[in-house]
């Protein structure tokens, strides 16, 4: 068998397109969705506004309170007193006596200081004495011992002051006065004047005369004032016959 061999170029078959070939093209990836944002949670409900705060009430002061002490004279008061309410020979010396510094309602509706010399051995219970007429709101003028009036008793008097020691003589007399031993004291003097027949004492007092028109300092049989006196003992020269001496409280009645 002879295989003819053909010289020729060499030949390239290539196969017929078809129109009918599908064409494959790459299709477009669809856009990526970017996520949405978190969503917020709902706002809690809103309360409505709370009503107005009322102010803070201011704080209330504390009533006032008394306050009693009891002191041997000071030296500066014994000089004040000697040779003008207090000398040598007087039914006490000067050891014997108290000084009171007590709390006390005035006229306008105020609490101050006053001071009274006094026995030292009636000293405790005349403090207790004015704490009474403390709480019971009792008004005293001023109280003052009487060297302030250089031992005047009229001057005293006069200025509705409330005493207690003066080494003195008893008023029309010549003995000592209950005031001499430190156990007799005098209490808002115009509004208790002393009265003997036509005389009144201080003169400022005649206003004062009718006891039952009562009025502010004045003291009278059932008040406060002879009540606390009468609760140590002491006695009121209101209740005296032969005259009266609304103003007037001492130890022994005299």
């Amino acid at each position: 068998m002879i295989w003819l061999l053909a010289c020729s170029q060499p030949t390239t078959i290539t196969a017929p397109s078809s129109q009918n070939d599908p064409i494959l093209t790459e299709e477009a990836s669809p856009p990526v969705e970017e996520p949405s944002p978190p969503v917020a949670p709902p706002s809690p409900p809103v309360a409505p506004p709370s009503p107005p705060v009322a102010p803070l009430s201011p704080p209330v002061a504390a009533p006032p309170s008394f306050a009693g002490t009891v002191a041997p004279i000071p030296e500066s008061m014994r000089a004040a007193m000697t040779g003008v309410t207090w000398r040598e020979g007087c039914p006490l010396a000067l050891d014997e006596l108290s000084l009171l510094t007590l709390s006390h309602w005035d006229f306008e509706g105020e609490v101050v200081q006053g001071e009274l010399i006094v026995a030292a051995a009636h000293a405790q219970a005349l403090v207790g004495v004015f704490d009474a007429l403390f709480e019971a709101s009792f008004p005293i003028r001023k109280m003052k011992p009487a060297y302030h009036y250089d031992g005047s008793d009229d001057a005293s008097m006069a200025d509705d002051n409330t005493s207690a020691f003066n080494c003195r003589a008893v008023a029309g007399g010549s003995s000592y006065s209950q005031h001499s031993y430190g156990h007799a004291i005098d209490i808002n003097t115009v509004e208790n004047p002393y009265v003997r027949g036509q005389k009144i004492l201080p003169p400022a007092g005649a206003g004062f005369l009718d006891r039952l028109d009562l009025r502010p300092g004045m003291v009278v049989a059932d008040g406060p004032v002879v009540a606390a006196f009468a609760a140590i003992g002491w006695k009121w020269g209101g209740n005296w016959r032969s005259l009266k001496d609304y103003q007037h409280f001492s130890a022994n009645g005299r």
